[in-house]
């Protein structure tokens, strides 16, 4: 069995987020990829599961690294926006402080995932 059978099996309850090609990247799905990968975390116990997991983790962290890249995107074109004095200032407010979330957000998935990565490294050393 492949790792991506394994991951879509009914024996592995996270695993890959599907996505749509044309699908633009919203809130939600960001929320659902750091989730999955956060409960494939809690799963991992060796270098094996590591490498089963692998492909999924490569999927979620894709599209939360799109995520990102978007919300930073928008945020320096508002902060423009704002800059020229045009735009509501509530909505851009509420945006900016959602795209700071995004961002902190993949910052940390960033951080547990290499602390997760150092572990495994940790185990099959010893």
């Amino acid at each position: 069995m492949n790792q991506i059978d394994y991951l879509k099996g009914d024996n592995h309850p996270a695993g890959v987020f599907s996505l749509v090609e044309d699908r633009k990247i919203s809130f939600t799905l960001f929320q659902k990829a750091i989730q999955l990968n956060a409960d494939l975390r809690k799963q991992i116990k060796d270098i094996v599961d590591l490498g089963l997991c692998d492909y999924a983790f490569q999927v979620n962290s894709r599209i939360i690294q799109a995520a990102k890249d978007n919300a930073e995107a928008q945020s320096t074109e508002l902060m423009m926006k704002f800059l020229k004095g045009m735009g509501n200032y509530q909505l851009m407010k509420r945006l900016i402080h959602r795209n700071r979330i995004i961002r902190l957000l993949a910052q940390k998935d960033n951080m547990e995932q290499d602390a997760l990565i150092s572990r495994v490294k940790h185990l099959k050393a010893v």
